[in-house]
């Protein structure tokens, strides 16, 4: 299985598509695949991801939910909206 995921990623497959597939969370698909050594691709949100992502947050859902909704990091999405200029709201706890 893990040869078949490595393959499946090799050849473009997404790792949101391949954590469905396979019924494995994020954070372990990147371990997986970092532990074979595999080139890992950094694809950016696009223009309507990035606006939707925006809408979303100002409407009130937070960060993990909206990056889980548009097949993203919670990273990704934090760097996008700061980039937008939206004005983040405080962590619960901090």
């Amino acid at each position: 299985m893990v040869s078949e995921i490595v393959r499946q990623y090799e050849a473009g497959e997404g790792t949101p598509m391949l954590c469905e597939e396979y019924g494995i969370s994020k954070p372990s698909m990147l371990d997986l695949l970092h532990e074979r050594g595999v080139v890992m691709r950094r694809q950016p949100l696009s223009n309507a991801q990035r606006l939707r992502a925006v809408q979303l947050y100002e409407s009130g859902v937070a960060i993990k939910p909206i990056a889980e909704q548009l097949g993203s990091s919670f990273g990704t999405v934090h760097r996008v909206l700061k980039a937008e200029g939206v004005r983040l709201r405080p962590r619960p706890g901090r």
